[in-house]
C-alpha cells in the first residue's frame, strides 16, 4: 500500500512539473508575435557561458543583425 501511494505521489509531482513547464510557450507557432521588420529591438542583455554580459543592442548598432529565437519545445 505504501508503494502505491508513493508511486501516485511521484506521478502527480512529475505531471505537475510537466504541465507548469508548458505554460511559458504559445500553444502553436501561429500564436507567436515576432518583431516585424523595422521594429526596435527591446533591451536584451544575455549572459554568456563564461558569465559575461552580452549586450545585443551594442552589436545591433554596429551592423545589421538577424536574431532567430528557435521555438524549441521538445
Amino acid at each position: 500500500m505504501k508503494y502505491k501511494v508513493f508511486g501516485l505521489l511521484i506521478a502527480l509531482f512529475l505531471w505537475a512539473n510537466v504541465t507548469s513547464a508548458e505554460e511559458g510557450f504559445a500553444p502553436s507557432p501561429e500564436d507567436v508575435r515576432p518583431l516585424l521588420i523595422g521594429q526596435e529591438l527591446p533591451v536584451l542583455n544575455l549572459k554568456t557561458a563564461d558569465g559575461d554580459v552580452f549586450d545585443l543592442n551594442a552589436v545591433n548598432s554596429k551592423k545589421p543583425l538577424v536574431v532567430v529565437f528557435y521555438r524549441g519545445h521538445w
